[in-house]
């Protein structure tokens, strides 16, 4: 229902029923069911098929729609709630940790979101401090990076503050503006 809404009728999409409708599966060549298709002249453009969890699905549409040069907002508010949080990491990163994980539950976050949301994540548990939060944090970062994110900026930033980090601790306490 949040796809459709967020294509705002831009991607018409339709539950079809192969059981009611096995000739119609049939010459679509629709070989599992749960499938999500994409339809263009009357032939399919783009199918999902087996796994259309709200994280599959989402992935979907956004290719979809990049194929065909559309803008779909599937983040809708997440901009800002994410802007709150990498704002809150200043002066809590207690409560900016919280904002991400609620970020996070979101079944239907888009990939980049989710991407922005693991980082902040992570940085939020550098600044937590402690050995807990440091090996929180760095398998935060070796996750994104074994996915294919470690270039996105987000991911870049959250390696360097690591990376200071980590030369912080190994040479003990000292005055960065000295």
């Amino acid at each position: 229902m949040r796809l459709r809404q967020a294509a705002q009728g831009r991607l018409p999409l339709v539950r079809l029923d192969c059981t009611a409708l096995p000739q119609v599966c049939q010459a679509l060549q629709i070989k599992s069911s749960p499938t999500v298709l994409l339809m263009a002249r009357g032939q399919v453009a783009a199918a999902l098929e087996g796994d259309i969890t709200p994280p599959a699905a989402t992935g979907f549409v956004e290719h979809v729609a990049q194929m065909l040069g559309l803008k779909v907002n599937l983040a809708e508010g997440l901009t800002e709630q994410l802007a709150e949080a990498e704002e809150a990491e200043w002066s809590d990163a207690t409560a900016a940790a919280e904002a991400y994980e609620r970020i996070l539950g979101c079944a239907d976050l888009p990939a980049d979101a989710r991407v922005r949301a693991s980082a902040g994540r992570a940085r939020c548990a550098l600044r937590q401090q402690g050995d807990q939060s440091l090996e929180e944090a760095k398998a935060i970062l070796a996750d994104l990076e074994a996915s294919g994110h470690g270039r996105q900026p987000e991911v870049k930033q959250t390696a360097a503050i690591l990376w200071l980090d980590e030369r912080r601790r190994a040479l003990g306490a000292f005055d960065l503006h000295a």
